[in-house]
């Protein structure tokens, strides 16, 4: 991937675009303007270069790293993807985290300090720890529990105190939308009904409801009472550590 990302750059950034577009390509399905120029840029390539200059590079490597499916480019094999991934997430981790969907987050990315048995996981140093958490809060705002409460970084404690005192920092009407109100009352979205196994989903959705109830039972009556203050307390910290470590394996006693 060096050696193509010097040698033709278009190439290159096709691949890099191709990753961030869900893995598919085509005239009518592009990121965003703002996303290629920050790719354009990162890699060196001139920001004006039009669509088709990046076609005309995929055309030339299909059946090396693409085929074309329907009116779509996408990776040949799940390889070259998680290779390109890897390769320009060594580079630009903070492109990865901001670009990447939450369910590659979960899966490919780990800090550095955490063990990992896949060469290709993409490393967070712990400079870019806060754009990391950041990131995670993004995606708890968006409902990507699963993708964020099983994210392995939680497991490392040095990262995770740099998440709680992200979320300590929030003002408490920020923490309450994300945690307490409505829209997740109930905890259908903490489950992964990809791996139940043999559990049974009504044993599952109850202890998952108990540990969301760690966290709101108590503010939501105060709230009602006018007893919040303006930022997240520490105690509201606390609890929200324990449920964080409860569904990262930790063994304290919530």
């Amino acid at each position: 991937m060096s050696k193509l990302q010097k040698t033709n750059t278009a190439q290159y950034v096709s691949l890099v675009l191709c990753l961030v577009n869900n893995k598919q390509l085509s005239n009518e399905n592009m990121p965003s303007n703002h996303v290629k120029k920050r790719i354009y840029n990162s890699c060196g390539l001139d920001r004006g270069t039009a669509d088709r200059k990046i076609f005309d590079a995929l055309s030339n490597i299909e059946g090396t790293f693409v085929m074309e499916i329907g009116h779509d480019y996408s990776f040949i094999h799940d390889s070259i993807y998680e290779a390109i991934a890897y390769h320009y997430g060594q580079e630009f981790p903070e492109q990865i985290l901001e670009f990447m969907p939450s369910n590659f987050i979960l899966n490919k990315v780990i800090v550095v300090g955490s063990p990992t048995f896949n060469d290709l996981n993409i490393k967070i140093k712990e400079s870019h720890f806060l754009k990391l958490a950041e990131r995670l809060y993004l995606d708890l705002e968006s409902n990507k529990l699963f993708d964020v409460f099983m994210n392995q970084a939680l497991t490392y404690q040095p990262f995770l105190e740099v998440f709680i005192e992200l979320i300590r920092k929030k003002p408490y009407e920020d923490f309450k939308f994300t945690f307490l109100t409505p829209r997740i009352g109930n905890s259908d979205h903490l489950i992964n009904y990809d791996d139940l196994g043999e559990r049974k989903y009504e044993d599952i959705y109850r202890d998952e409801t108990i540990r969301r109830e760690l966290l709101t039972d108590k503010r939501e009556r105060e709230s009602l009472e006018g007893k919040i203050s303006q930022y997240v307390t520490f105690d509201q910290i606390d609890k929200l550590g324990c449920l964080l470590r409860a569904h990262s394996s930790f063994t304290r006693n919530c």
